[in-house]
């Protein structure tokens, strides 16, 4: 596929943002989990979506996408299957890290692959976990990268310390932890990070029937022995996904509205009004989302993306169009290198 590019100097109109990504995939994976038939309404029509979804089939789910603004799940009440498939997550990290995890809960043999990019995210810490809890998982290649080989049967009673700084390892764990028989401890090595996306997933769990017990980031009790109702989860759009447009919008000093924002919502980019606003734009609430009016000098600023990791490449970008010094992207345990 090929796309032609012609310059444009001023932007403008109405963008409704399709469904966030990390939502629908937390939605396919409790629909998965829960007992009875759940719905998402606004999923995310994207790659990673289905990764995750044919994983899940693979696991004994059932799905209906027939609609592509409701998806039906039929859920295997906890009780999941042997994979029939290698099991692929595609370019998903959250497929792979949470599959990974589901995975390990089967009293079976499977593998867990991805694409290159996948095949060199590192998984040490939930390797390590996961084999502390009773499953026995190997990379085919011994460099703790996948392809995984992956023989499951964690049980719950243990305690369990991960780095602070991805969720995504742990993130499974919170989901197919409350259904083992024991209670399983989480403490936090140093900093907390992607706080909105650790938000995400327990508020999400709770509106499924499910709690973690949450000791202000640091330390989480996963309480064992709970069951997943059926739910209707409505998917928020993807502030993620409206920074690109937005900043565009931004540095062609031009004015924009973007729609199916939820200022309320976990997304750490909300933080995205906020750098806007002091880059110099204006930026104005309106009913569903939010309008910008950018600015002939674009001031830079130093952020903090310890919430908001993804939005890098873009805010990369807007630092670039800056009139005045340095704009510094960051997270929380890096800041000190950064300045």
């Amino acid at each position: 596929m090929k796309f032609l590019v012609n310059k444009t100097d001023k932007l403008s109109g109405t963008i409704t943002i399709p469904g966030n990504k990390s939502g629908t995939a937390r939605g396919l994976i409790l629909g998965a989990l829960a007992d009875g038939e759940s719905t998402i309404k606004n999923p995310l029509h994207n790659l990673d979506s289905y990764s995750i979804l044919h994983m899940l089939e693979d696991m004994g789910a059932e799905f209906d996408t027939s609609d592509e603004n409701l998806w039906r799940v039929k859920g295997t009440g906890g009780k999941l299957k042997q994979p029939i498939n290698v099991l692929n997550a595609g370019n998903s990290g959250t497929g792979y890290y949470c599959c990974t995890w589901l995975a390990a809960s089967i009293p079976s043999k499977c593998v867990m692959t991805g694409d290159y990019q996948i095949c060199y995210r590192p998984a040490g810490p939930l390797v390590e976990a996961a084999n502390k809890l009773g499953a026995s998982i190997v990379s085919t290649r011994d460099n703790g990268l996948a392809p995984l080989w992956i023989k499951g049967g964690i049980k719950g009673g243990q305690r369990l310390t991960f780095p602070g700084h991805n969720s995504q390892w742990y993130t499974g764990l919170m989901m197919i932890g409350s259904l083992m028989e024991g209670d399983i401890d989480i403490d936090i090595d140093g900093e907390t990070l992607e706080i909105p996306y650790v938000d995400m997933t327990m508020g999400m769990m709770k509106q499924a029937g499910v709690e973690v017990v949450n000791d202000n980031f640091r330390h989480y009790k996963i309480l064992g022995g709970q069951k997943y109702h059926a739910t209707d989860f409505v998917i928020p759009g993807d502030w993620g996904s409206s920074g690109y447009p937005a900043f565009a919008t931004a540095i062609t000093n031009s004015t924009a509205t973007f729609l199916n924002l939820n200022i309320n919502d976990y997304a750490g980019e909300k933080e995205f009004i906020n750098v806007l606003k002091k880059a110099g734009c204006t930026v104005e609430e309106v009913d569903g989302g939010f309008r910008v009016t950018g600015t002939k000098y674009l001031k830079s600023q130093v952020i903090d993306c310890s919430g908001m990791p993804d939005a890098v490449p873009i805010l990369a970008v807007y630092g670039c169009a800056c009139e005045d010094g340095k704009t510094f992207a960051y997270k929380l345990s890096d800041l000190k290198t950064s300045l």
